[in-house]
Formats: structure tokens, C-alpha cells, sequence
């Protein structure tokens, strides 16, 4: 308990340092400032959509760092067990992950106010557990994705580009085309219900179908017992 916590707390300090506080300022300020004429739900909108890649890239860095600074021989080399660390690291990143949670339903529940829309107390809060829970499961896939990458590869540009492609490449929307205008049904049923194509737009809308987030789960648990695996099977 007491190493999940430093992990937390390590991690925490890491992500909410000032200067990455002050980067995430300096960006809202520079999408009011350089947009002066567009609504200002439109700007929300616009600071809501980076937070995906933020979480990718905390995904991407959080083990990557360890191998690239070297640490990593002193973390898996001590008593407690290699998957164990997994683990903790991907505890700690969701409960960064429902931190950002509760800033974009803030951001959320700003655009809807702007848009002139009725609004309670209760309607955040309603809003809040949906919104978390989306955070919570696109968290959990990315992670265990990231992990999965990131010890094979031991390197964050890698980790991040090959994520990047995955959820944000025009590599995603070709795969949709071709889902789209090829006739073979097989094709477009495994395209449509991929995970990688389905989670970036249920971020994008706050909002997961049941069927979605048990793919993503499930999905989750098998690449993080993988993880696990070949963690505890590599020689580092």
C-alpha cells in the first residue's frame, strides 16, 4: 500500500507541476485570444478535445520514463513483484485520469451554460459520473495499450507515435472507409467493433455504449495480464 501511494503522489507531482499547469494556461489563454470571433462554447469545445491526447500522453510516458532514465533496474529488481508495479502505475494514471475527469465536466457544464441551457446542481453531478466514467474506461484501455507497447519498445516516441496512429491517425479514418465501401460484411463488422476505432469517439462524446466498454474492459484486462506476463519474463 504504502508504494501504490508514493506511485500516486510521485505521479500527481509529476503530471500537476507547475510548469505543466502553466503550459495548460498558456494554451486556454492562446485559444481565446488567437480565436476572437468564435463562440465561446466552441472554445470549450475546442480545450475539451485536447484532453485525449493529454491522457495519451501520460499513458505513453508514465512507464517509458523508467526505461529511459534507467530507473527501471532499481524498480523491478526489488522485492516487490514486477507485475505489481504495472499495476500501481495504472492505478495511479486512472486517478489522474479522474482528476482530468472532474476539470472537463467543469468545462462541460461551462459550454452547456454558455449555450443558454437550463442547469442544477444535480445535472452536474449526474453529468460528472457519466463523464468519469468514460475518463475511467478510455484510462484503462490506453493504459494497458501503452504498457503493452512501451515494454516491448522501452521508448516514448514510439509508445506515443504508435498511439497516435491508433487513435488520431488518418490510419483510423481509412479503416473506416474501407469498412464503409467494401462488401465483404465480415470486414465491416470486425472494423466497426474494434476497440481502437470506437474509443476516441465516445470520448469525443462523452459517452459509451454498454457493449463499447465491455470490449474496452475486457480488452483492458487481457493486454494488462499480458503485461504482467512478459514483464515478469524479460530479462532486464
Amino acid at each position: 500500500m504504502d508504494v501504490l501511494l508514493f506511485i500516486i503522489k510521485n505521479n500527481l507531482k509529476n503530471i500537476f507541476s507547475v510548469r505543466n499547469v502553466i503550459l495548460f494556461v498558456l494554451y486556454i489563454i492562446a485559444i481565446f485570444i488567437c480565436l476572437p470571433y468564435i463562440e465561446i462554447s466552441v472554445k470549450i469545445q475546442l480545450i475539451m478535445g485536447f484532453f485525449p491526447l493529454i491522457l495519451i500522453v501520460i499513458c505513453s510516458r508514465d512507464l517509458a520514463k523508467e526505461f529511459e532514465s534507467g530507473a527501471y533496474k532499481y524498480i523491478f529488481t526489488g522485492k516487490l513483484h514486477r507485475s505489481y508495479i504495472i499495476l500501481f502505475k495504472n492505478i495511479s494514471i486512472i486517478v489522474i485520469a479522474i482528476i482530468l475527469g472532474v476539470v472537463f465536466s467543469v468545462l462541460a457544464f461551462m459550454k452547456d451554460f454558455s449555450n443558454g441551457i437550463e442547469l442544477s446542481i444535480s445535472m452536474f453531478f449526474t453529468q460528472l459520473l457519466k463523464i468519469e466514467l468514460v475518463f475511467i474506461s478510455f484510462t484503462m484501455f490506453i493504459s494497458s495499450v501503452a504498457s503493452f507497447i512501451t515494454i516491448l519498445s522501452k521508448n516514448f516516441v514510439y509508445t506515443l507515435l504508435v498511439l497516435y496512429i491508433m487513435f488520431f491517425d488518418t490510419f483510423r479514418n481509412i479503416l473506416e472507409t474501407v469498412a464503409i465501401r467494401t462488401k465483404m460484411d465480415l470486414l465491416k463488422k470486425i472494423l466497426f467493433q474494434s476497440p481502437f476505432l470506437e474509443a476516441l469517439k465516445g470520448f469525443q462524446n462523452c459517452y459509451y455504449p454498454t457493449r463499447v466498454i465491455v470490449i474496452m474492459l475486457s480488452t483492458s484486462l487481457i493486454l494488462s495480464l499480458l503485461d504482467c506476463i512478459i514483464i515478469e519474463k524479460i530479462d532486464l
